[in-house]
């Protein structure tokens, strides 16, 4: 699970596709933050994957196309760029889909951890 800086938002533990929450733009439209992101405990090790979108309550601006998050929770630093370029090679832009890609990524993980041992 991530919490955020927001506030008390929290991703459920299992993976879904889950409702957004609304963040207010300047008068010029624009948009700048920085947020924190936090693994909850009982934080597994491994690779996450967030995937968010950004729209507008202007119905004349296009929501955007999903964009990605890949933390990493004390893996190998090469797992996690193996993980990315995953992410960028493979993604299709419908949620139903992420989640497939999600699961090849657990996947993934748990070869190179079953090769650990």
């Amino acid at each position: 699970r991530f919490g955020s800086s927001l506030g008390p938002i929290y991703t459920p533990a299992t993976p879904m596709v889950v409702e957004g929450f609304s963040l207010n733009v300047a008068a010029d439209g624009s948009w700048h933050r920085h947020y924190d992101f936090v693994l909850t405990p009982p934080a597994t090790d491994g690779i996450y994957l967030l995937a968010l979108s950004l729209s507008s309550s202007d119905p004349t601006i296009e929501p955007s196309k999903p964009f990605y998050v890949v933390f990493n929770q004390n893996e190998a630093e090469s797992t996690h760029d193996a993980s990315i370029a995953y992410v960028e090679s493979s993604l299709v832009p419908e949620p139903h889909t992420c989640l497939l890609a999600l699961g090849g990524l657990a996947s993934c993980l748990a070869w190179v951890r079953r090769d650990r041992r």
